[in-house]
């Protein structure tokens, strides 16, 4: 699945993962890897992880754990330059190496260069519950050959890819700040795009976007929350 919201490109099925992090002895790793330093200054993240490769350039350390362990942005608890800290990564597996192993080698990957230490908290907190809303259901399922309408002109942020609603809701929590559970019901892939404006005043946020669009809604409440907490991390990476 790719998904590509506005000025980045990333596979980020995002949903919580539970249990310690484990150590990079356990995990496999990746054949080959370059990983430097971002110089680019771009600030535009991308990630793509496909046929056996992880590609990242000007990627933020936060982010590029996210990937790793699962987790939106947001779940991962650390200092604060892990956004500002920015690295290239080009690293190859065996072409044939599942979206699984290659977040497993990603482990790997920051624990041997970056001297990654991390642990697993669950604590109850706010969060999104993924939910119908009054009304017709509107998202499609996987491989669905209608279309949605498409977005006005203009500058706007967007997503879509195919997801199930657990993965959905873990990609939206990087857009609302809160974690999301899928409450919806359903199972299986569907087929996902969604639009929402950079500039609420001009056309629907992402909570109104959702309802128009797809007949979901976010519905807030308290549960539990899985984080990962940073205990070491260092800012650059050992040399290739």
């Amino acid at each position: 699945m790719r998904w590509t919201p506005l000025r980045v490109v990333a596979s980020l099925l995002a949903f919580a993962a539970s249990g310690a992090a484990q150590p990079a002895d356990s995990v496999p790793s990746f054949e080959v890897a370059s990983v430097k330093p971002s110089l680019s200054g771009s600030h535009i993240g991308v990630l793509i992880p496909a046929d056996g490769k992880l590609l990242a350039s000007d990627m933020p350390l936060r982010h590029l754990i996210g990937f790793a362990y699962r987790l939106p942005d947001e779940m991962v608890s650390g200092p604060s330059w892990l956004d500002s800290s920015r690295c290239d990564i080009v690293a190859k597996a065996t072409r044939d190496a599942s979206d699984s192993q290659l977040r497993l080698m990603t482990q790997s990957l920051l624990a041997q260069r970056f001297g990654l230490q991390a642990h697993h908290e669950t604590k109850e907190g706010p969060v999104y519950f993924l939910v119908p809303a009054s009304g017709r259901w509107k998202v499609l399922p996987a491989g669905d050959p209608r279309s949605y309408p498409a977005p006005p002109p203009g500058p706007y942020r967007s997503m879509g890819g195919e997801a199930s609603m657990e993965e959905f809701g873990a990609i939206l929590t990087n857009y609302v700040g809160r974690a999301i559970i899928d409450q919806t019901g359903t199972t299986g892939k569907f087929y996902v795009k969604l639009w929402w404006a950079k500039d609420p005043d001009a056309d629907p946020d992402i909570f109104s976007a959702l309802q128009e669009q797809l007949g979901l809604k976010l519905k807030p409440g308290r549960g539990q929350i899985d984080r990962l907490v940073v205990d070491r991390i260092n800012k650059t990476p050992t040399e290739n």
